[in-house]
């Protein structure tokens, strides 16, 4: 394990597990309640290589605006070494235009860090526990507040403004322009797009899905009932709902991919891990009812994935450790290539990206394809936009 405080990283797996609880249901509660005691690891170079040097990061100024007491409190909870990287959003294209969302160590105090410039300059601000951000371009995010809330607004990471968003009752696609947002209440979901100009309206979904998702211009749900998982679909903004059923009791993981792209669902079980991955269904973007499934390789290893996504060529990539029956903690660690039931592990050109696969994806963004941000143990973000062969390493606050 590379230095560094542990809880933060068992914060973050504990928040993603009980963001997935909400989302699917009870059938995750189990995986959610071990979350946070999954032993740290480190994430190592094909050859297991010692670490490369990384390069520095410059320490940011600090808006004044705010009183000097509250920016005092805002930064030492920000800066502490036992502070928590829980999120980070950027606008596509223009990584320099960045949200990250921390939190201290209790817990109590989760706190924006928004930077227009790769954060030689900030402002910070506390927000609710829960808060997430969804980049809407221009340095401009819209901001859902709270694990259960359902008040939006926008903020521009220039000045800190932020503006209320209002939703309609009326219920419409996604149109151009607009990016959606996933309402959480309690255990349901639904969906809202929000515009530039601070409008928003309600994008019908399929009646009692859970797991709204929304990525690359395809939307996502599942569904789960008996003795099987239907998993619905839209890559028109909602307009229109596709669904297939896949037979079995299993918690589904559906890999992120853009409109057009491959479908594909992780089976995972209830182990003591996070997700541990017993099979993968996939379909054809040609053909999505022709479902195939591949039981992953298991013998006295099992892999357990942390972020799943289609790669550039249309193949399934996965964060994950392996774990070793017998082992204390993980054996390895790293970005994978999934086909066939088969992990192939992905060469990085960095040797040691401590603590990657311990902490799991912060971010899957699109722009163009799939964009990869990991947090590291010394409070850096890790960006990859080739599925996880070249790394650059980002100020987080």
């Amino acid at each position: 394990m590379d230095g560094g405080p542990e809880d933060p990283i068992r914060r973050r797996r504990a928040r993603r597990a009980r963001q997935r609880a909400a989302a699917l249901g009870a059938a995750a509660l189990a995986v959610a309640a071990v979350a946070g005691i999954v032993a740290s690891v480190r994430l190592l170079g094909p050859g297991g290589e010692a670490p490369s040097p990384a390069p520095p990061v410059a320490s940011p100024t600090v808006s004044a605006d705010a009183p000097s007491t509250r920016a005092v409190d805002l930064r030492g909870t920000v800066d502490a070494d036992d502070a928590g990287l829980l999120d980070i959003a950027t606008t596509p294209g223009a990584p320099d235009q960045r949200i990250a969302i921390w939190c201290g160590r209790d817990e109590q105090h989760w706190i924006l860090a928004l930077t227009a410039d790769g954060f030689a300059h900030r402002r910070l601000r506390e927000v609710t526990a829960g808060t997430e951000a969804t980049p809407l371009g221009e340095g401009r995010f819209v901001l859902r507040d709270g694990w259960e809330g359902r008040e939006l607004s926008i903020v521009d990471v220039a000045d800190g403004r932020a503006t209320p968003v209002r939703v309609a009752r009326t219920q419409a696609p996604v149109a151009a322009g607009e990016v959606p947002v996933v309402l959480l209440d309690g255990a349901s979901t639904t969906l809202a797009a929000v515009a530039p100009d601070g409008s928003g309206h309600e994008v019908p979904v399929p009646d009692g899905v859970r797991g709204l998702a929304a990525y690359g211009g395809r939307l996502t749900a599942v569904d789960t009932h008996g003795d099987a998982v239907t998993r619905h679909w839209s890559d028109d903004g909602g307009a229109t709902w596709q669904q297939s059923e896949l037979p079995g009791t299993f918690l589904p993981w559906i890999a992120d991919a853009g409109a057009g792209a491959p479908h594909v669902v992780l089976e995972g079980g209830d182990g003591a891990t996070l997700f541990p991955l017993l099979a993968v269904d996939t379909a054809r973007a040609a053909d999505p009812t022709a479902w195939t499934r591949d039981e992953v390789d298991r013998d006295t290893e099992w892999p357990t994935v942390s972020g799943a996504w289609i790669d550039r060529k249309g193949g399934l990539r996965v964060l994950a450790t392996i774990e070793r029956q017998g082992a204390r903690g993980p054996v390895d660690a790293g970005v994978w290539q999934v086909a066939g039931g088969r992990l192939t592990k992905v060469a990085t050109d960095v040797a040691d990206l401590a603590d990657l696969a311990e902490a799991g994806i912060l971010a899957i963004e699109y722009d163009g394809g799939p964009v990869l941000w990991v947090g590291a143990a010394d409070g850096t973000a890790w960006r990859s936009s080739d599925d996880g062969v070249t790394w650059e390493r980002f100020a987080a606050r």
